[in-house]
């Protein structure tokens, strides 16, 4: 799903910041041999193995009214959550 369109539109809009793809068909792999080439010695670090072999994809844009309704939807899960923990706390006394 890291390549899946929807996907990276809604975590640019929900982070609220632009989220870059791979060009890799396969980035999993492509990670795993960063982290084994590192460990090789044949780069210093995985930010230089990512440098060396990571070649970016698409980027997506957040969008500003979306991640303002992202924002408004996470503030009223908020309240929700803070409302239920009292209730929440007696449900989990209630079944130990």
């Amino acid at each position: 799903m890291a390549a899946n369109p929807v996907w990276c539109q809604i975590k640019a809009d929900v982070c609220e910041r632009p989220v870059t793809t791979v060009a890799h068909a396969q980035p999993g792999i492509m990670g795993a041999a960063a982290v084994a080439w590192t460990g090789l010695g044949r780069h210093a670090s995985l930010d230089a193995a990512q440098q060396a072999l990571v070649r970016p994809g698409l980027r997506y844009e957040p969008d500003a009214a979306r991640s303002s309704a992202y924002r408004y939807s996470y503030q009223l899960y908020r309240r929700a959550e803070e409302a239920l923990a009292p209730i929440s706390r007696e449900l989990a006394a209630y079944g130990a």
